[in-house]
């Protein structure tokens, strides 16, 4: 885990790792909003997460579609699209 800086001073807590034979990186969040504390914290589940043979890349992306789907999933927006059985 690392902090990487910009030219902007914005700072983003950062974590390398390799999955399937390929260097990647996962950023686990911009800091002061994600402690260094919780930062660690979530290496510590990401190296759990690894080590049972899951891309951490992967799982977040999954994770985020799925957040998203619930989000748009209510009646207004249903309801706004003309999906519902008349």
């Amino acid at each position: 885990m690392y902090l990487f800086v910009t030219t902007t001073s914005r700072q983003y807590s950062r974590m390398d790792y390799r999955f399937a034979g390929k260097r990647k990186t996962l950023s686990l969040g911009v800091y002061p909003d994600i402690s260094l504390a919780k930062a660690r914290k979530l290496t510590l589940k990401t190296k759990e997460d690894l080590a049972d043979g899951i891309d951490p890349s992967f799982k977040k992306q999954v994770e985020k579609a799925f957040n998203q789907f619930n989000s748009a999933n209510t009646f207004k927006v249903i309801a706004a699209n003309g999906l519902l059985a008349t």
